[in-house]
């Protein structure tokens, strides 16, 4: 069983921390017993926004460490190149698999998906940007986070991720009407339920 920490990337004004700072508040939060992988989730905001964390992704790499990287895809210049470099990093410092890279998507539906989290790169967008990316190594594949409670249309992912670079993550109240992923079961899709 492996531990979960929260590191913050963001300081308590919500401003992105500096390399140097993260570098060395992140062993505060690791145990002496180093035994089995820590799960590394960063909060406080989004990661393509945090000037630093590139490098800090690489810098913790030394640990033994599975940091888990989930942004929104915010419509920012720069964020085709931030998940290239984040790609890059997990297949060179993680070897595919120590890391992980979560597209917190909601909704294949657009309307919906800027209701939620502001202005957003479009789903058609990302997907033709992953037309140019290298793939994660080693079988692993960047997982695709959907509310259960939103639409989801199976035939969109479908037609956009193919199965074999991505899984699919339902986030799915307890409380909710249950969300059927057979159809996308059925496409191929590791469909995972939290």
């Amino acid at each position: 069983m492996s531990t979960k920490i929260n590191f913050p990337i963001y300081d308590a004004e919500k401003k992105p921390r500096s390399l140097k700072a993260m570098k060395e508040d992140f062993p505060n939060y690791l145990s002496d017993d180093l035994s089995e992988d820590v799960v590394v989730m960063f909060t406080g905001g989004e990661p393509s926004q945090c000037k630093a964390f590139e490098l800090f992704l690489i810098k913790i790499a030394e640990y033994s460490v599975h940091p888990v990287i989930e942004t929104i895809a915010p419509k920012i210049e720069h964020y085709s190149l931030f998940l290239n470099s984040v790609i890059n990093t997990i297949n060179e410092s993680y070897r595919g698999q120590k890391a992980t890279l979560k597209l917190r998507l909601g909704s294949t539906s657009e309307r919906l998906r800027k209701a939620h989290y502001g202005d957003v790169i479009s789903l058609s967008e990302l997907s033709k940007g992953f037309e140019h990316f290298p793939a994660v190594i080693n079988e692993g594949k960047v997982v695709l986070v959907f509310d259960a409670t939103l639409q989801i249309d199976a035939m969109k992912i479908q037609k956009l991720f193919p199965p074999d670079k991505f899984v699919i993550e339902l986030v799915q109240p307890v409380d909710a009407e249950l969300f059927n992923p057979a159809p996308l079961r059925k496409a191929g899709y590791l469909v995972a339920i939290r």
